[in-house]
């Protein structure tokens, strides 16, 4: 982000790979179901009668697609490689 005004309270996206203290593996130790992940949407699920209930959904750094309740995801727009969540 050379050249970008970064303040605390700023909003930024970084990769666990470039993490510089603690350790990586560690961070990822550390981590509770409660960090959010970006992923793109590979298809729709039913559940029964209930059409496109869940997504399958691939994430980078996560090694196979999960299965998510379509209910409870946000969409992600992504403008000039910066990301914005939308409710």
């Amino acid at each position: 982000m050379r050249g970008t005004h970064l303040e605390q309270g700023s909003k930024v996206a970084f990769r666990l790979s470039q993490v510089y203290c603690p350790d990586p593996r560690r961070v990822l130790e550390e981590t509770t179901p409660e960090v959010e992940v970006v992923g793109e949407v590979m298809y729709l699920s039913d559940r029964g009668e209930e059409p496109e209930h869940f997504a399958v959904i691939q994430a980078a750094g996560i090694l196979r697609p999960v299965v998510v309740p379509v209910s409870v995801l946000k969409t992600f727009v992504e403008k000039s490689g910066i990301g914005t969540i939308i409710r």
